[in-house]
């Protein structure tokens, strides 16, 4: 197999390879919108927008990989319109999933949810809510260019900016909610909700090493498309010196028919000796 098949192979399964990890990166993701029939308002909402926020971490940790790689590119300006898109439906939804909350809860005892259900549930709306300003700002946050291992993934970042916020309100006389005092069923939201950014962050940090191997593939593609032009550039130039030299020898021949009597002279001339030659023919079938 020439390096060039080989390269392309290697390209192609590179790819095959990253499509699967995208695929993995949205567990049951064709199976989002099963069973969301038996989900009420609440529920469907908050399904929905765990899924965006999931999809919104990858594409803004894409993007900022992107800028710290490549910096300003017509792809990261896309991707940005495109977060920023994202990002408003997400605030949509998560309006849905209030309101839903909302008509709960103003509805009379007795037809309304238990009130346990609705304290997990106004847990779930304050933990969706954080999770919305930290990706708003890690969207609008552009990290700088990486110079060797300053590797962050988005879930660290976005840890981080959780416990900075809550230093600041501490520090405003706030008080944070511990996980401790949360009711167990948004513990347990919480902590799948840390475990599925874990298992992106891997997941992602494989795309990360995919991207790189995919361009170093494209550079070394690009070199020796560079080489072939040189080559195909050196081949031209000898084309165009056969060619000079080419005229150059029939201009010549030209001159010296020129200056021997010209096509008319040795028109004639050819005429006459394939008459002559004609008439030696003749004269030896008589003979």
């Amino acid at each position: 197999m020439s390096r060039k098949g080989a390269d392309g192979y290697l390209l192609r399964k590179m790819i095959e390879d990253l499509q699967s990890i995208q695929r993995e990166c949205d567990p049951q993701a064709v199976e989002a919108d099963e069973g969301k029939d038996k989900l009420d308002a609440f529920e469907a909402s908050k399904r929905d927008l765990t899924f965006m926020i999931v999809e919104l971490k990858k594409n803004i940790e894409r993007r900022n990989e992107m800028l710290q790689n490549h910096g300003r590119q017509e792809q990261t300006i896309r991707l940005k319109a495109e977060n920023e898109k994202a990002l408003t439906s997400a605030k949509l939804k998560f309006n849905e999933m209030r309101k839903a909350y909302d008509a709960q809860v103003a509805k009379k005892r007795g037809k309304r949810l238990p009130d346990d259900v609705l304290a997990n549930r106004k847990e779930m709306i304050e933990l969706l809510e954080q999770d919305i300003k930290d990706l708003e700002q890690a969207h609008s946050q552009i990290r700088p260019r990486r110079g060797g291992d300053g590797n962050r993934d988005l879930a660290r970042q976005l840890k981080e900016n959780r416990q900075r916020e809550r230093e600041e309100d501490a520090k405003l006389g706030k008080e944070a909610v511990p996980m401790g005092e949360l009711s167990a069923g948004a513990q347990q939201f919480q902590m799948e909700k840390e475990d599925h950014d874990a298992k992106t962050d891997q997941q992602l940090d494989l795309i990360r090493t995919g991207v790189r191997d995919l361009h170093d593939i494209a550079s070394e593609m690009h070199e020796e498309l560079q080489v072939q032009q040189v080559v195909i550039e050196e081949v031209n130039k000898e084309f165009d010196v056969l060619e000079k030299k080419f005229k150059t020898a029939n201009q010549r021949l030209n001159t010296l028919l020129e200056e021997s009597g010209g096509t008319a002279r040795w028109c004639s001339l050819m005429i006459a000796f394939i008459i002559l030659l004609a008439l030696l023919g003749y004269i030896f079938q008589l003979f």
